[in-house]
């Protein structure tokens, strides 16, 4: 019996003119464009935060306002930072050029390099995100936490990342061993140590402790609460342990406003839609939803629609 739009074939899916899925999607080309506006304009308020945060430092003579706007910039950055890196998820599914070299080389030029890691890197480990969801076998497995204020404080403050990477609760991917992977993964480290002693050196305090807690606290948790609340199903207990029992798969549709467009940037909002048809560009997720919603599976789609605060605070009261 089927129960969400991911149980239907590309084939089963009717408009009620008689339009199929399998003759529409042909007409759902990406608009590149699009993918590099919201780029650039991301970077641009990333750019803009920290040449603010260098004027209102002179303004601030108090030791605590300066820590106090640090916090808020560290929110802005931390958001920020995990809106620009949602864009290497659409280059892992070629959204940025047509030709996939340079494709790969602009996603991990521009956004894996904030990172430490390539496109095709990332694009292995996330494939197996999209063929084992729902399982002990998804390697992308921030919904198998509960959400409680143990596992915000231990996201926040890098606890999750340091088990999964050295401990147990790691679900293993394969990865093609490369040089290049290591190289970029340098250069990454490079640049954010770079940065911190840059703002060091210039005593710009703001930009040091907001960088700092924006990049190593909040955008990790950022990640990590968009990914919960697209994938965690509401009857999920908190007594399984679901890196050894199987979640059934689950992904959302979410509604809202600007908030909900930067948060579940890249199409991340309409995140339902990416895993049924991941060959479709965010760019396009629209469209495809208008199509959707005049064929045979509307319901499936309709019975989805969310949104994240909603979505919050269900999960929030799951035992």
């Amino acid at each position: 019996m089927k129960t969400s739009l991911l149980d239907f074939k590309f084939k089963e899916i009717v408009s009620s003119n008689g339009t199929s899925y399998i003759d529409y999607r042909k007409s759902l080309n990406p608009h590149f464009y699009k993918v590099s506006i919201g780029i650039a304009l991301s970077y641009s308020i990333l750019f803009f935060v920290l040449y603010l945060n260098n004027l209102m430092q002179e303004f601030f003579s108090s030791k605590i306002l300066i820590l106090f706007f640090s916090f808020l910039s560290a929110l802005v950055i931390g958001f920020t930072i995990a809106h620009i890196t949602l864009y290497l998820h659409e280059a892992s599914h070629f959204g940025l050029a047509r030709n996939y070299a340079l494709n790969d080389f602009l996603g991990t030029a521009i956004i894996g390099v904030l990172l430490g890691t390539t496109t095709d890197k990332y694009r292995q480990v996330h494939w197996q995100h999209h063929v084992h969801l729902g399982t002990t076998k998804d390697p992308e497995n921030s919904y198998f936490s509960p959400l409680n204020f143990s596992t915000i404080l231990n996201t926040l403050f890098f606890v999750t990342a340091f088990k999964k990477l050295f401990f147990k609760n790691t679900v293993y991917v394969k990865i093609k061993k490369s040089v290049f992977n290591k190289i970029i993964l340098i250069i990454g480290m490079c640049i954010h140590f770079s940065l911190l002693i840059f703002f060091y050196k210039h005593q710009q305090w703001i930009n040091f402790f907001s960088w700092s807690l924006g990049m190593y606290c909040f955008f990790p948790f950022f990640g990590w609460l968009r990914q919960l609340l697209e994938h965690r199903a509401l009857d999920a207990s908190s007594d399984k342990n679901y890196f050894e029992v199987n979640q059934n798969a689950v992904s959302r549709m979410f509604r809202g406003g600007i908030l909900t467009k930067i948060f579940g940037g890249a199409g991340f909002d309409k995140h339902l839609l990416h895993h049924w048809d991941h060959t479709i560009s965010c760019t396009r997720f629209k469209d495809l939803e208008n199509f959707l919603l005049t064929t045979n599976v509307h319901i499936y789609v309709q019975k989805e629609y969310t949104t994240y605060s909603k979505t919050f605070f269900n999960l929030l009261r799951q035992k």
